[in-house]
């Protein structure tokens, strides 16, 4: 089996660095992951909400520790979310 396919057998996972913007990829993975049935937390520090859903601040302030996490902020920001 892939590391992909190890990666998305979990059911619990953050997209960090989810944009407002509804044509970034960050968006669109965020939703589709919804759609697919897992539990997504979206992760930004600059959003209260997206889509009727609580945007955490980072990591550490989710309700539940997420099984994987995907990151979409530039490299020099990766450490912001992840503390």
């Amino acid at each position: 089996m892939s590391s992909v396919n190890d990666f998305l057998d979990q059911r619990t996972l953050a997209v960090v660095g989810v944009s407002r913007s509804e044509k970034k990829f960050s968006r669109r993975l965020y939703r589709t992951l919804k759609k697919r049935g897992y539990n997504v937390f979206a992760v930004n520090p600059n959003m209260d909400s997206i889509d009727g859903e609580i945007c955490y601040e980072n990591l550490q302030s989710l309700p539940q520790k997420a099984d994987g996490a995907v990151i979409v902020v530039p490299p020099d920001q990766t450490n912001r979310y992840c503390q």
